[in-house]
């Protein structure tokens, strides 16, 4: 059973490739000193199985950092399992995929404390409000396409046992699938109260151009009579995308068939995209405790 046990510490410890000689030997002979990262296997595997707990305290956080220097446990564990994303998955001179959301938050931060180190990354986001994130923390951000991008990073409203994903809670549904599809690998981060039997709990969102809202919210109607079709509402005024679009959260009860209602609805015409995910992750990571595991895909 192939695993992998991911470590956090605020001190030195034998995990960890090079010391204080490293940094020594490399101003000795003029060269930039590369702070050392923790060891993991190669992200070239096809992950399966689970594990694991750190043994070691999460590290103190930044205290300019106001998420990061709060007590709230799930937030300590959302921290854990974007860390362990990035420290497992991002290799130096990659692309990162870059999610939107508040677990997804924790793999920017992480990967801005990389390039901060001297790894040479960027980024391609998955919205203006991650954009403005990477700018904080430091990440380079280029236009989607400028680059392949070697693994996405993301999260999820809702995780089936399949794989099959709730997103666009974030309302960044439509730039989220355009990264999940072109990443050579999409990683998956939750906490664990987003792993469901069947997806449907959380409402679906549904991209929608605003000149077609009451045809799309009518077609829906007449195809799901039980579901009820809800715009967003932003401070009191309708929600735009960054494209511009309206989102309707849909609550359809349990979805026994993603693949099926995901291609009903996109048929509709003024559908931009569908908050379902299906076929797209390479692994999922999940928070247990003050730890993370890596789910099975069944």
């Amino acid at each position: 059973m192939d695993s992998f046990v991911y470590y956090l510490r605020s001190n030195a410890s034998p995990t960890r490739k090079g010391d204080k000689n490293d940094k020594n030997e490399a101003e000795a002979n003029g060269r930039k000193h590369v702070a050392p990262r923790l060891t993991r296997p190669s992200p070239k595997r096809q992950p399966h199985s689970l594990l694991f707990l750190p043994n070691f305290p999460v590290p103190e956080a930044p205290l300019s950092d106001p998420k990061a220097a709060s007590s709230d446990p799930k937030e300590a564990a959302k921290r854990v399992v974007g860390f362990a994303a990035v420290d497992r998955y991002v290799e130096p001179g990659m692309c990162v995929g870059l999610g939107t959301g508040t677990t997804a938050y924790w793999a920017i931060v992480r990967t801005g404390e990389r390039v901060a180190a001297g790894e040479p990354l960027v980024a391609i986001v998955t919205s203006a409000a991650t954009e403005k994130l990477c700018g904080e923390f430091g990440v380079p951000v280029i236009p989607f396409m400028a680059r392949d991008i070697d693994v996405a990073i993301d999260g999820a409203d809702e995780v089936a046992p399949d794989w099959s994903l709730t997103k666009g809670g974030g309302g960044a549904l439509f730039r989220e699938k355009a990264i999940a599809i072109a990443a050579r690998r999409f990683i998956v981060i939750v906490d664990d109260s987003k792993v469901v039997d069947q997806l449907g709990r959380f409402p679906t969102p549904v991209e929608v151009v605003p000149f077609t809202l009451a045809w799309v919210q009518r077609q829906i109607a007449g195809q799901f009579p039980s579901a009820k079709a809800t715009e967003r509402i932003h401070d009191g005024r309708p929600y735009r995308t960054d494209n511009g679009n309206a989102i309707l959260d849909c609550a359809f009860g349990t979805i026994p068939d993603p693949r099926a209602l995901a291609g009903a609805l996109q048929a509709i015409h003024g559908v931009v995209d569908v908050g379902l995910f299906i076929d797209l992750a390479d692994a999922v990571l999940c928070t247990a405790g003050e730890g993370v595991r890596e789910l099975t895909r069944l």
